[in-house]
C-alpha cells in the first residue's frame, strides 16, 4: 500500500505542475531582469568584500600592541611626577 503512495506522488505533483501558469518564463522581459539581477550582484559582492577586508586591516593594524593603551606604562610618567613634587614639597 504504501508503495502505490510513493509511485502516485510525482503523477500528482506533475499534474499541479501542468496547471501551473509559465507564460511568464517565456516572456524576454523576465528573462532579463534576472540576468541584470545577477550581474549587478557580482559587483556588490565584490565591494563589499573589498570594504570588509579595508576595514578588517583597519582593526588588524589598531590591534597592534604598540597603538594600545596601556595604563601602567601611560600612568608611569604621571606616578612618578607626582613622587618628584611630593619629595620636592614635603623636603626639610
Amino acid at each position: 500500500m504504501a508503495l502505490r503512495v510513493f509511485s502516485a506522488a510525482p503523477d500528482a505533483v506533475k499534474e499541479r505542475l501542468r496547471r501551473l501558469d509559465h507564460g511568464e518564463l517565456r516572456s524576454s522581459g523576465c528573462w532579463l531582469t534576472h540576468f541584470l539581477l545577477i550581474i549587478s550582484t557580482v559587483p556588490g559582492v565584490y565591494l563589499a568584500a573589498r570594504a570588509g577586508l579595508r576595514q578588517a586591516l583597519v582593526f588588524a593594524e589598531t590591534n597592534v600592541p604598540k597603538y594600545r593603551y596601556n595604563p601602567q606604562t601611560t600612568l608611569a610618567p604621571e606616578a612618578l611626577d607626582a613622587q618628584v613634587a611630593e619629595e620636592f614639597y614635603h623636603a626639610p
